[in-house]
């Protein structure tokens, strides 16, 4: 879900927002959309949880925090794909065209790459687990974002738009 809404919602609207003001406006726009989020789950959580107690016979608890260490990996992993897809939609498109890339070959070798290895990623994850997966996923999204680094041109964009779709591909239904 987190990358269904960073690559499809969420650039078009900060790119909006940055046309339009600053920086620290478009921050202030996400704090305010995320507290906003928040306000809005906060009654449905607790009417959820009231109606559990209630059919438990028990008094309903508190809403609170809650946390589990086992969470650590996939949110880390959640947070770092967001974050890379933001840095890499926010930037490289500049870089991109200055050097006469077509940078949306990057975008839609990710998309098809993603499409073609979640299926078969899926059927290994039953045959070797989920570590081998996450851990190749990463080191395979860590070395094409390293090629991002190079300049760009647009065999290059397309070579690391595969690669980040078929680590993404192998890091999601895994997780």
């Amino acid at each position: 879900m987190a990358a269904n809404v960073s690559m499809a919602v969420m650039p078009p609207i900060s790119i909006a927002i940055l046309n339009r003001a600053s920086l620290q406006v478009l921050g202030g726009v996400m704090v305010a959309i995320t507290a906003l989020g928040l306000v809005l789950l906060a009654p449905i959580k607790r009417a959820d949880r009231a109606a559990a107690a209630a059919a438990a016979g028990d008094r309903p608890r508190r809403y609170r925090l809650a946390w589990r260490p086992s969470w650590a990996a996939p949110i880390a992993i959640t947070f770092l794909f967001v974050a890379h897809w933001g840095v890499v939609t926010g930037y490289l498109p500049q870089r991109a065209a200055a050097a006469g890339a077509d940078v949306s070959l990057l975008f839609t070798g990710d998309a098809i790459a993603l499409l073609a290895v979640r299926v078969p990623a899926a059927w290994l994850t039953g045959r070797v687990g989920v570590m081998p997966l996450v851990v190749g996923g990463v080191a395979v999204t860590t070395g094409s974002l390293l090629l991002l680094l190079l300049p760009p041109t647009t065999m290059l964009l397309v070579l690391a738009g595969l690669g980040t779709g078929i680590g993404g591909g192998m890091i999601l239904p895994a997780m």
